[in-house]
């Protein structure tokens, strides 16, 4: 499934415009999230509980775009949010309609 985060404002992330943030996460696989796992206990050694922690749907986020993890710090804070919100949404499966 992919989401399609339309952004408040656009940002100029390697040399492209950026309107909207695609998260496709479709095309993930479980190497993906293990991947994150580790780039995300790199980054913050000192959490325990990653599903509190705003850096660990950044770097899903990360996995399911394209976007670096440090483009994501660049957006203003109703983008942010945005981005954390649908990752947030697809991995606890908030958004099933079953």
């Amino acid at each position: 499934m992919a989401e399609i985060v339309k952004l408040k404002k656009e940002y100029k992330i390697s040399g492209k415009n950026l309107k909207e943030v695609v998260l496709d996460f479709d095309t993930m696989t479980g190497v993906d999230m293990l991947e994150a796992e580790k780039e995300y206990s790199k980054r913050n050694k000192a959490s325990t509980v990653k599903e509190l922690e705003d850096g660990w749907y950044l770097t899903v986020a990360e996995k399911a775009s394209g976007i670096k993890y440090g483009d994501f710090l660049k957006f203003g804070v109703q983008d942010y949010v945005a981005i954390i919100t649908k990752v947030k949404v697809f991995l606890n499966g908030l958004d099933s309609e079953t």
